[in-house]
């Protein structure tokens, strides 16, 4: 008998268990460039701050949810974290400006992929250098249901280059299994270069240096 009470009390344990970690489950997953990113991943956008254009992260958004949520988004900014002169916006229903830190109005979000990205948007000013900002998206009824993403905003002149200005093959074969192969012709005046491979979550896995 002392064996059968002490049978429920572990099967009623783990079934509160499983209850507690089915209501803690995280509801949003968020995507960027078709590569799913776990809560809290770092994501590098890289443009060059002479071009006076905006640098944008696009990420959708899905509801494993099995009913529809109201999702607010948040930008967390520590001092140090992005450069004097920058502008930083972000885009959730519209678009606010860098004196918003969350958005007005919750957005409803229904269980699948939201049609609608979430855009992170970056102003270099023309200053070089890294801007980083964190973006949270979370339940309006319950802000432990959080999904986040760090983005890296790389303006440097030296991580963008006129690529008509040389010759830079596609890589092949296209698919490969061990080795890729790119053909290059650098311009007059160039004798040295790198390659930077980086990684679909924008971290820098390898630099090949060339030369002519």
């Amino acid at each position: 008998k002392l064996k059968l009470i002490e049978m429920k009390k572990l099967l009623l344990l783990t079934a509160f268990i499983g209850f507690s970690i089915a209501i803690s489950a995280q509801s949003l997953v968020l995507e960027h460039e078709g590569v799913e990113l776990e809560d809290g991943a770092t994501i590098m956008i890289i443009g060059d701050p002479t071009s006076g254009m905006n640098l944008v992260a696009d990420l959708k958004i899905t509801n494993n949810a099995t009913k529809s949520l109201n999702i607010l988004a948040k930008k967390v900014i520590e001092e140090g974290d992005t450069l004097t002169g920058t502008l930083n916006y972000f885009c959730w229903g519209q678009c606010f400006g860098p004196e918003v830190y969350v958005s007005p109005n919750a957005i409803p979000v229904a269980p699948g992929v939201h049609p609608d990205p979430f855009l992170a948007d970056y102003l270099p000013n023309f200053i070089p250098g890294i801007s980083t900002v964190k973006y949270e998206l979370y339940d309006e009824s319950n802000v432990e249901d959080v999904v986040s993403v760090i983005v890296q905003f790389n303006a440097s002149p030296a991580a963008v280059y006129e690529f008509e200005e040389f010759e830079f093959s596609d890589a092949y074969p296209n698919p490969a299994n061990d080795f890729i192969t790119f053909d290059y012709d650098l311009p007059a005046g160039m004798d040295q270069a790198q390659v930077v491979i980086f990684n679909l979550l924008g971290s820098r896995i390898m630099e090949v240096p060339v030369n002519s």
